[in-house]
């Protein structure tokens, strides 16, 4: 805002310095009609739960006023200074094509995403303008606005568009809600950006309106690019096309004799030397005048310049780029020539990780976790979690506590704070400081009182990850949640239409060479436009990157349509290079099953968490899951258990640990008819980069089908 503010001195004080050198300004109003376009790539606003796979347009209009001066700079140059106020309202709005079930019967579907957004902002355009003519007539603006925040609010919902007159959602114990919409919140947009800055470019003529050409109405038009972020965090920003008028007002000045030396200048010459591409170029300039004249109010003036530069042509860069697609397949990875994808009725267990992990020396929450303000948690449900992968899942961890929280209200808690062991940062004080901001968060947001909740701190955790290794240290800095009654900390179970691929991670091996290395890469997998997955970095590229699909659902394609794999690398040079390759997909939808009669099953995912470091034994909460998953099984279900690890160890004792666990739960489940098997390290369910990836990698996953005639 102080940055604003003088700029806005600045730009006002012109006119009156430009008038004292008896230049001769314009003044006007200026009315027009905002024709805005969103252009987005985010899923939700922070904090506010959202189902949308993504968003990526919107479109809208509002008015647009202000007041604006212009201030001659040449007789063909202007510098146009505007103050005025712009709508940058909009509907950004996505479909959402999917399988309903209605009457018992599979469904072609879809669900229409919207966010209505109510935006304006009250700003400063300074732009140079160019007379084309020489006199009033077409004039061409390039410039900028600087603008800050005036309105921002939102109202989003999810609609069942299709079918047009059937079908409504469940909630999270799967009843019927008797309704087609959900996800209905209001309210100011969070983390909205105060500051606005876009491009301008526009177009305008002028019209005289009286004989002594004082008065002028001036039809224009201006396009903004957006170059700054509508939210804080987001990649959304707001481009607009404004057609208007302006009315301009140019006072006369009275004639003045105007006495200036002249300089005539009669020849200049220039000559320019330059050798072969692979020699130094040498420029030579020289110029030259000899003037006389006998008119006294000129100077004879007699000038010889010489100057000379030299560069050095650049040598050519080479860069060149190609990726190829792999599929891993328990572990294995193998060449595809496309991507299988089948829809299959599923329930679906997510377990919730009862850790929450701090940087270190740190007792600040990480942003990745999600948090919310007061109002928000009247709106938050387990219903919203649908859909969502178990790492996004897990980063809501502290609302779904603070929701059960409220829905038991003798449910207590006790938060652990922890810390690595290491000396220096590391303290018991620092523990209980880590303790104090899961209270603070779970007390002011959610209002569970205090003396629910019990704080206990001390160094290492009761069940240590390994204290010598980078990764076990990161791993210890935590707080631990427990309760008294299992339901706070429980799973969440949701039964939804399950997307499987086949194979299971899709593995992108880039191939990137290039004579200056690589400054910034990024890669897109796209369908129909839409962005499902992306990567990007800077410096060296990965040899391999793993699109593991089974914890993205909202990644999984949705049609038929052949997948566009593209890579950009950009040298330290500048150069560039765009490849793009193409995977083809076969869809097996539920609706396609049933028409054809094709055979059918019911597919049912259950994940077992926290097996101790280095254990393959079930604990007591994984017991839980067993028990659960037991009362779930048909006899006649094919079950498979496959056993993962981390990446922490040694990959053939990560392999035999992974078979022990699996092992362990057929034992558990009494299904000796289970198929069995244990990937390790080769398949990495979640990224490896933060504890927590590392911790729900440590887990044993059931799959139960059964099939229906």
């Amino acid at each position: 805002m102080r940055i604003f503010g003088v700029v806005l001195v600045f730009l006002l004080g012109l006119p009156v310095l430009l008038s004292a050198q008896t230049l001769r300004p314009r003044y006007g109003l200026y009315g027009a009609y905002d024709l805005n376009q969103h252009s987005a790539d985010f899923r939700q606003l922070p904090g506010v739960p959202n189902c949308c796979p993504r968003f990526e347009e919107g479109s809208g209009t509002g008015p647009a006023y202000g007041a604006l001066v212009e201030l001659p700079l040449t007789s063909r140059f202007f510098l146009n200074l505007r103050l005025g106020y712009m709508s940058h309202d909009a509907t950004l709005t996505a479909e959402e094509p999917t399988t309903v079930i209605v009457g018992g019967v599979a469904q072609q579907g879809a669900f229409t995403h919207t966010v209505d957004a109510s935006l304006s902002t009250i700003g400063i355009e300074p732009m140079v303008s160019w007379n084309a003519t020489g006199t009033s007539g077409l004039h061409v603006h390039l410039g900028f606005r600087l603008a800050t925040l005036m309105k921002n609010a939102f109202s989003q919902q999810e609609v069942v568009s299709q079918p047009a007159n059937s079908g409504t959602f469940v909630d999270s114990n799967g009843n019927d809600t008797q309704s087609r919409i959900r996800n209905e919140y209001s309210g100011d947009i969070p983390n909205a950006s105060t500051l606005a800055i876009s491009g301008a470019v526009g177009v305008s003529y002028e019209l005289p309106l009286n004989a002594d050409r004082t008065m002028f109405l001036v039809p224009e038009v201006f396009y903004f690019y957006g170059l700054s972020q509508v939210v804080d965090g987001l990649d959304w920003k707001v481009n607009a096309i404004r057609p208007g008028l302006a009315v301009k007002y140019w006072p006369k000045l009275e004639s003045k004799p105007i006495i200036a030396d002249t300089i005539l200048i009669r020849d200049t010459t220039v000559r320019i030397v330059a050798g072969l591409p692979s020699e130094r170029v040498v420029y030579v300039k020289m110029t030259k005048t000899d003037t006389e004249t006998e008119d006294p109010n000129n100077r004879i003036i007699t000038t010889k310049v010489r100057e000379q530069y030299e560069r050095q042509i650049p040598k050519v860069m080479t860069l060149t780029a190609n990726v190829q697609a792999f599929g891993v397949r328990n572990g294995k990875e193998m060449p595809i020539a496309q991507i299988k994808v089948e829809e299959f009725l599923s329930s679906r267990l997510h377990p919730l990780l009862n850790y929450i992990f701090f940087e270190e020396g740190e007792s600040t929450l990480p942003v990745r976790y999600k948090t919310m303000s007061v109002s928000d948690t009247k709106n938050f449900t387990i219903n919203g979690l649908f859909g969502k992968g178990t790492l996004d899942i897990y980063y809501e961890m502290l609302n779904v506590v603070g929701y059960r929280m409220r829905q038991i209200p003798d449910a207590a808690i006790t938060i652990i704070g922890c810390n690595s062991g290491a000396s220096g940062k590391e303290t018991t004080a620092l523990s209980r400081q880590r303790a104090e901001t899961v209270v603070k968060y779970l007390r002011d947001v959610w209002g569970i009182a205090e003396s629910r909740i019990t704080v206990e701190a001390r160094d290492l955790p009761e069940r240590p990850s390994n204290p010598k290794t980078p990764d076990g240290i990161a791993e210890n800095r935590r707080v631990e949640i427990r309760s008294n009654k299992s339901e706070i900390l429980e799973p969440i179970f949701a039964t939804d239409i399950l997307r499987v691929t086949d194979p299971p991670m899709i593995r992108l091996k880039p191939n990137i060479t290039s004579s200056e290395g690589i400054n910034t890469w990024t890669m897109k997998v796209t369908q129909q436009g839409r962005v499902l997955k992306e990567f990007g970095g800077k410096g060296k590229v990965p040899k391999q990157i793993d699109w593991n699909t089974a914890d993205e659902p909202t990644s999984i394609p949705k049609a038929a349509d052949a997948l566009l794999i593209s890579m950009q690398a950009l040298d330290s040079t500048g150069n560039d290079r765009i490849v793009h390759s193409t995977l083809p997909v076969e869809m097996i939808t539920l609706q396609k099953k049933r028409t054809e009669k094709l055979g059918d099953k019911e597919v049912d995912v259950y994940n077992l968490i926290l097996f101790d470091f280095d254990k393959a034994e079930l604990n007591d909460a994984n017991q839980k899951i067993i028990n659960f998953v037991k009362s779930k099984l048909s006899p006649t279900s094919q079950i498979s258990i496959t056993g993962y690890t981390d990446r922490t160890g040694d990959e053939a004792y990560n392999k035999k640990l992974s078979a022990d666990r699996a092992e362990a739960t057929r034992r558990g489940l009494g299904r000796p008819d289970a198929f069995v098997s244990g990937v390790g390290e080769g398949e990495l369910l979640y990224p490896n980069d933060h504890p927590e990836g590392r911790f729900y990698c440590r887990t044993v996953q059931i799959v139960a089908e059964k099939t229906i005639r």
